[in-house]
């Protein structure tokens, strides 16, 4: 396991693609298609022309409104809370807890840091207390193993994020003419195989190997997204059925579910993620 942090990431790919490249703060109003290109618009007036166009733009992508799918945004039925903080990472081991209803996750970053996130049955749309969410995830989280209240507690509640996790149901096709999408704008997930960011890289893979290799730009998206939507399809229902086994309430099929995955032997686990997510390599127990 690989355990990056994103700015830092995302950083890297921003150096290789040149800042004089990258144009922040253009929103989608618009979007016109002909034989020779797209043209689209944007909330600071400015227009901008190309032979495709790639909505990369997120889960409230404007540009699968725009081909029109309208499948609605599915909330999970928790929230999440996560932070990078300064904590002595050299005996973290990676590890995600489970309980009734509620998850921890933690991942050592380099660094002297921790990543940890957080997820709690919620309805959508709630807030943090006037406290602030260290106070309610102290709350949440009393009594957990070491050393999760010791993060809490060195987290400032200006670094924790809240979010509602969604996604949407697959789609069948993804783009039209010279217009297609991207990861989260494709197929949003949820979080719970950690996939997300990794599927969108995927797909930019994907799509440059199809650019290069067909002269009809059109064609070249099409095969990019025969390519992508069985597996990744596949990912998104894969995470949502993770969810709402981790997230279960009751006591009594908590029991059972935490019994059958101490029975369930580590090589059957990995196995049964092949399929989905691609693993490769010897699997043992």
């Amino acid at each position: 396991m690989i355990i990056l942090h994103r700015a830092e990431l995302l950083a890297a790919l921003a150096n290789e693609v040149g800042a004089e490249n990258i144009h922040l703060g253009h929103a989608v109003t618009n979007i016109e298609e002909n034989a020779l290109g797209v043209s689209a618009s944007f909330s600071n007036t400015v227009d901008g022309r190309s032979d495709i166009l790639i909505g990369a733009d997120g889960l409230h992508s404007f540009v699968r409104s725009w081909l029109g799918h309208d499948n609605p945004i599915r909330y999970s039925g928790y929230t999440s809370w996560r932070a990078v903080v300064s904590f002595d990472s050299s005996t973290i081991i990676p590890s995600e807890t489970w309980g009734r209803g509620k998850r921890f996750g933690i991942l050592p970053v380099k660094g002297s840091r921790v990543y940890w996130f957080a997820t709690s049955n919620h309805p959508e749309g709630g807030h943090d207390s006037s406290e602030g969410p260290q106070a309610q995830l102290l709350s949440l989280y009393k009594g957990w193993h070491p050393p999760i209240e010791a993060l809490i507690q060195a987290t400032p509640s200006s670094s924790v994020i809240r979010t509602d996790i969604s996604d949407r149901d697959p789609l069948t096709e993804w783009g039209r003419g010279r217009v297609t999408l991207l990861g989260d704008a494709a197929h949003p997930m949820t979080p719970n195989l950690g996939q997300g960011a990794c599927q969108a890289i995927e797909d930019a893979l994907e799509l440059a190997q199809c650019l290069a290799h067909e002269t009809n730009l059109e064609w070249a998206l099409q095969n990019y997204s025969k390519k992508r939507i069985a597996r990744t399809s596949s990912i998104v229902l894969a995470s949502r059925r993770v969810g709402s086994l981790a997230q279960i309430e009751s006591a009594a099929i908590c029991q059972l579910r935490n019994i059958a995955l101490r029975l369930t032997p580590r090589s059957v686990t990995y196995r049964n993620l092949a399929p989905v997510l691609g693993y490769e390599g010897h699997l043992t127990d």
